[in-house]
């Protein structure tokens, strides 16, 4: 009779022991497509998602190349056609990209133009090229400055502690901006790596419980918990051998974003590698005399040996 596993994140069962980590601290999988179709929708994928360095360069030599490609047309036809009388091969080469730039984002200075039907007819064709292509450069522009942001910052280290006697891990979030997140709920589930009789890797999967599953809003920090008790997949596991499995914990943060009026997922691993034990997570905010609140973002990370 085969045996059905309790539980699946959906991320597989099996593994190798060269396997790296199975979810990113960004969030993405480790995995890598091969034989996949390309669609258009790639690109508008990456370039929203991308930097900000990234898809500038990108547009830029799109740019670039474009007005390239219509420049070796002009030049072929004999940059006559457009009006320069150069005799320096690199000038003239020069001038037809000048002016496939002019044409290509419709400035048109004037002092060059094409001289018979032909090259009008490529012009006119690089104009509407030059039109459909800022049409979508902005399109991708809008689609990258609306698009939700990843609020949250997630603590470096997991830590093992003991609360009113009983043992437990616990990691911190804080929300990265300054508008309020509503209605945060969490859920991990643990991944352990063992070896079976036959010397091969498997994943077993527990979603583990917490402490508390929601909080209503989140202007500072949430500390999550899961206490090691009965109930608990690390149980049966000795602090020593807690503190030496292969194991990684996959969270999956919901949350509503009053900003953005969406609700938004976010997910995020941390492995136990990174565990560290310690009494508790140092405060990340203090009231001034005032009586404001003032929430130090780079205090996420310190813990109380």
């Amino acid at each position: 009779m085969i045996k059905i596993p309790n539980f699946d994140p959906g991320v597989g069962l099996s593994g190798s022991k060269s396997q790296k980590r199975i979810m990113n601290i960004d969030g993405n999988f480790n995995i890598k497509h091969r034989h996949r179709k390309f669609h258009v929708s790639d690109i508008y994928g990456y370039l929203t998602s991308s930097s900000w360095l990234q898809f500038f360069g990108a547009i830029t030599f799109g740019y670039v190349l474009l007005n390239f490609l219509f420049t070796i047309m002009y030049y072929n036809l004999n940059p006559n056609n457009l009006g320069i009388h150069v005799l320096n091969s690199f000038d003239s080469f020069l001038e037809c990209f000048f002016f496939s730039t002019q044409t290509f984002t419709t400035i048109g200075y004037g002092h060059l133009a094409p001289t018979n039907h032909f090259v009008s007819a490529i012009a006119a064709l690089e104009g509407f090229v030059g039109l459909i292509y800022f049409a979508f450069a902005t399109g991708l522009f809008y689609g990258r400055i609306s698009r939700t942001k990843i609020k949250i910052k997630f603590s470096k280290n997991l830590l093992f502690s003991y609360i009113k006697g009983v043992p437990c891990i616990m990691f911190r979030l804080l929300n990265k901006n300054t508008n309020v997140l509503m209605n945060v709920q969490a859920e991990c589930t643990l991944a352990i790596k063992t070896i079976d009789d036959q010397n091969k890797i498997l994943y077993n999967y527990f979603p583990i419980e917490l402490e508390r599953l929601r909080i209503a809003m989140m202007p500072f920090s949430w500390t999550i918990v899961h206490y090691i008790d009965d109930k608990s997949p690390l149980y049966k596991y000795s602090v020593n051998k807690i503190l030496e499995l292969d194991a990684e914990i996959l969270i999956v943060i919901k949350y509503f974003d009053d900003t953005s009026a969406q609700e938004v997922y976010q997910r995020h691993s941390i492995l136990f590698k990174d565990l560290v034990v310690a009494k508790n997570f140092e405060p990340c905010y203090h009231f001034e005399e005032s009586g404001i609140a003032v929430l130090d973002h780079k205090k996420i990370n310190e813990y109380i040996k």
